[in-house]
């Protein structure tokens, strides 16, 4: 990020990268912001690890040398955590170990400035600082979570909601979500416990959004691109009647057509769902001929899966040469599509499932 000067008789402000050295004048500005129940300053440990793992989120301004202002940001894979987080879970609990340089968002973990340099603009400065780094890293656009410290003066008389849709029509005046509306963020939900010690708020939260209309998406390649989402499709399997192994691969196929309707990547069947297998008139009577059947329905599941969906992940009773069915054990096995039309199979360890 490039050095941005401002130079007048009384400040030298200066915004740039944070470093390890500026620890000790960042924690004094978080004890004088963040009193009582808000924990103060982060510790020396944690004001490491969030540089060591996102340096070009963590930017601050300095005035004639001093640190008097900063913003701590990482980025995330924001539909991982969604609306529905609570701060030190999406944080790593301040050490920031849930950072994520392939994800989609910068989230904005903290902005704070010094008591006496509430009047220069500098948290505006800082939120523009994040806006271009968002932009300059091609992300989708800013996420921050505001608290509503003006909340409990009025906490007896309306619900959160009530009071931010107040400052949203700017009959109430906060002095953190008014900031945030007037740098273009947009509500997209309030959440309670977002911050359960805030007494000012009442445990509640805004979560915000800034959009970058600079974001493009970016395209994988159609051959060997990896998505970076998958729908799975988990199937509740009821007892039904099963006369047949080819009984059971046509229901196989129901379920494999049904879930496939709804676009999933991948169909799950629970465990032993072959069970039907087991009805006394089809192995009390000769039981050595179940170790006889396939060990898994390959020719079916394979079907399946390179004409309607990439993979499909079965768990099957293994055939076993002992009379006592209760001992046999069981495998798995993944089949999938390997490129259009080629289908292909691989095992899955229990551990894998």
């Amino acid at each position: 990020m490039t050095d941005n000067q401002d130079s007048s008789d009384s400040h030298r402000l200066i915004l740039r990268q944070t470093t390890l050295d500026d620890y000790d004048d960042i924690a004094v500005i978080m004890e004088k912001v963040y009193p009582g129940s808000l924990d103060g300053a982060w510790n020396r440990a944690q004001f490491e690890s969030q540089i060591q793992r996102f340096p070009e989120g963590q930017i601050c301004i300095e005035d004639n040398g001093k640190v008097v202002a900063a913003a701590i940001s990482m980025v995330v894979k924001y539909t991982r955590w969604g609306h529905d987080h609570r701060y030190w879970d999406i944080v790593g609990n301040g050490y920031l170990t849930t950072h994520d340089p392939k994800g989609d968002v910068l989230y904005g973990v903290d902005v704070f400035v010094h008591p006496e340099y509430r009047d220069l603009r500098l948290g505006r400065r800082l939120y523009d600082a994040r806006k271009e780094l968002c932009e300059q890293m091609n992300l989708r656009g800013i996420v921050v979570g505001g608290r509503i410290p003006g909340y409990h003066k009025v906490a007896d008389q309306m619900t959160p909601q009530e009071y931010v849709a107040k400052v949203r029509s700017r009959e109430i005046t906060d002095p953190i979500l008014t900031f945030q509306l007037a740098n273009d963020f947009q509500v997209r939900k309030i959440v309670r416990g977002y911050l359960p010690d805030d007494k000012p708020s009442a445990g509640f939260a805004v979560l915000l959004e800034w959009v970058n209309i600079y974001h493009e998406e970016k395209r994988a390649g159609l051959i060997g691109g990896r998505p970076s989402d998958v729908r799975i499709g988990a199937v509740q399997w009821q007892m039904r009647p099963t006369r047949s192994l080819e009984d059971l691969y046509g229901q196989i196929e129901y379920f494999v057509d049904a879930v496939s309707g709804y676009q999933a990547d991948v169909v799950l069947f629970p465990e032993f769902f072959n069970g039907p297998l087991m009805a006394p008139g089809m192995i009390r009577a000769q039981p050595r001929r179940f170790g006889n059947w396939p060990a898994i329905p390959r020719p079916s599941a394979t079907r399946c899966s390179s004409s309607q969906f990439p993979t499909t992940s079965i768990s099957w009773l293994a055939p076993c040469p002992s009379t006592m069915v209760i001992s046999c054990a069981m495998s798995a096995i993944c089949f999938g599509v390997t490129g259009p039309g080629i289908a292909s199979t691989r095992p899955m360890s229990p551990r894998t499932r």
